[in-house]
């Protein structure tokens, strides 16, 4: 079973990660390390000190525990602190830049990253490096933006513009603010006002804006003088004219707010979907969306406007595996699912959500309970709880008053995941 990856436990209680095979075998740490993350086939541990370094599945150290922070960031390099300055490991564990040099190393971006020198002050030492720590614009500019499409935006003398991977200015230093290239096209301000240039640094439309915002598929949202919203596509056409007080961008529409302080909804490409008559609203998830009524009652709609759950609540959240909390008038909150039941009542003072996962209610004694599956499992004010992970998939929440009842049933996890169908087809 050499391809059996890590099996784990997320250990809510101890804020750790408890790894209990991988390839098949038992995991075993020493005493003074403890498991931070667990990803790509890097383990991230921590000693007594406070120190963090890397071993590989096979328990093999690859980066020493001596650093502050470990990090990776891209094109298959560890960031790692020491004191206030950073340095760069490659996944094999050399170094290829020591923490002696800069003081702030980005995430690389098609194979490259902004980095500060190590010096004193905010400007005047800020370069780009390769993936082998090569300088390509040295580090004697006030500012950079993230390389994007073979492009970077440089502040420098307090005007910005643009350098190729080569170090040089293919886009003069004339513009206020500039932004990085998305789809061949970026932002820039210019006299106070914002506009659109394409590569060769033309304008694709005036410079007449108040804000401007990268584009986002083939729409950009804009500001116009008045302080009003709207859309344009590539070519500087206006797709939505400028009548919005607000407007925001969620997966693949558009949350807008009119002049009337009423909300609505517009699809990808523009087109209203959701007339502007809700007081409140948020964006959707699970194809539904929270949206507050005139009277003021939270409710749930979805993309054809049906109402799934009734306008009868004082607040109400995004779903999140299949539920989401709703506020009664005294305070109080409940959990409804996606066909508008209630599946909890109205019994606790607090939600929160825990590492982007379920939902989470605690009730008026201080017990907490985590939504899982759309039911509750109870869960005391010192819980124990942990998620089993197998393929970077939660395969099981395991919850208990005490500890030794959770490792008893972190094992019972275990068995029966083993012994699952889904296992099986695989091992």
């Amino acid at each position: 079973m050499d391809n059996l990856g890590p099996i784990y436990f997320i250990d809510y209680q101890k804020k750790e990660m408890i790894c209990e095979f991988i390839n098949g075998y038992p995991f075993t740490l020493k005493n003074d390390l403890s498991i931070r993350t667990i990803s790509d086939g890097f383990i991230g541990v921590r000693n007594r000190d406070n120190l963090y370094g890397i071993l590989d599945f096979k328990g093999k150290e690859i980066i020493p525990c001596k650093y502050r922070f470990i990090s990776k960031i891209g094109e298959n390099r560890f960031r790692v602190t020491k004191d206030v300055k950073e340095g760069l490991f490659n996944m094999e564990g050399k170094e290829i830049i020591p923490c002696d040099k800069y003081s702030c190393i980005g995430p690389f971006r098609e194979g490259y990253s902004v980095v500060k020198k190590a010096s004193p002050g905010i400007l005047g030492h800020w370069g780009l490096i390769d993936i082998n720590g090569n300088e390509i614009i040295p580090c004697d500019n006030d500012g950079l933006e993230d390389f994007s499409e073979g492009k970077i935006a440089v502040y420098k003398n307090l005007k910005y513009g643009y350098m190729d991977i080569n170090g040089s200015l293919i886009i003069p230093f004339e513009f206020e603010k500039a932004n990085k290239f998305k789809g061949g096209i970026a932002s820039v301000k210019k006299n106070s006002l914002w506009g659109y240039i394409d590569e060769e640094g033309r304008k694709i439309t005036n410079f007449e804006y108040n804000n401007a915002y990268e584009f986002d598929g083939d729409l950009a949202i804009v500001q116009d003088k008045n302080n009003l919203w709207g859309l344009i596509n590539k070519s500087g056409e206006i797709v939505v004219p400028f009548v919005y007080k607000e407007i925001h961008k969620f997966n693949n529409n558009f949350l807008v707010q009119d002049n009337n302080n009423l909300w609505g909804y517009l699809d990808e490409k523009g087109n209203k979907v959701i007339e502007c008559k809700f007081n409140g609203a948020s964006n959707f998830s699970e194809k539904i969306a929270p949206v507050q009524n005139k009277d003021g009652l939270w409710g749930y709609i979805d993309y054809d406007e049906n109402v799934i759950v009734k306008f009868e609540y004082a607040k109400a959240y995004r779903f999140s595996e299949g539920v989401s909390p709703v506020q009664n008038k005294k305070g109080l909150w409940g959990f409804v699912n996606t066909n508008g039941e209630m599946v909890t009542p109205f019994i606790f003072r607090e939600v929160k959500v825990f590492f982007e996962g379920p939902w989470y209610g605690k009730d008026v004694e201080g017990n907490w309970q985590v939504m899982k599956n759309g039911r509750p499992c109870i869960r005391t004010n010192i819980y124990y709880c942990a998620d089993l992970i197998y393929d970077d998939k939660k395969i099981e929440t395991v919850t208990a008053t005490n500890r030794g009842d959770l490792e008893k049933l972190k094992k019972e996890a275990l068995e029966n995941f083993y012994n699952s169908s889904e296992f099986r087809k695989k091992h």
